[in-house]
């Protein structure tokens, strides 16, 4: 099995590099995916989030792997514990008529994935997106 490592500056400067390295270790890991657009802006929001409200996280680390028929992103990082499985997905209809422009990343990553697992260990945060590979016809 692949797997591929990214280490990512804690820094929203670097994130147009990011999307790209996370886009182009999807493509090598499973191909061209429906989803693949989707997936990469979940993981990007979760790297903002990290940046916007992790307490100056001082390391971003990404792994993605294939395992099988599913693709499995870890997102670790050493910012203040935050589980994101436990956050309420906002009501949208509120959300809008409230006219707010912003927090709906939990809505957006929970809706992306097919399963989203959070542990706290050893000071780090351990987000997995698991994310279902699609048969190509």
């Amino acid at each position: 099995m692949i797997k591929i490592k990214l280490n990512i500056e804690p820094n929203i400067e670097s994130l147009e590099k990011t999307r790209e390295s996370v886009n182009n270790a999807i493509i090598q890991l499973v191909g061209d995916q429906p989803w693949l657009y989707e997936l990469n802006l979940a993981i990007e929001e979760v790297i903002v989030n990290i940046i916007d409200h992790g307490s100056k996280a001082v390391t971003i680390n990404v792994t993605l792997e294939r395992k099988n028929n599913e693709l499995v992103v870890e997102i670790i990082d050493t910012s203040i514990p935050f589980d994101i499985t436990k956050k309420e997905v906002p009501d949208l209809q509120k959300h809008y008529r409230e006219y707010k422009n912003r927090g709906l990343g939990v809505f957006l990553i929970k809706n992306i994935a097919d399963n989203l697992k959070y542990r706290y260990e050893n000071g780090k945060n351990i987000l997995t997106i698991i994310k279902r590979i699609e048969a190509k016809c």
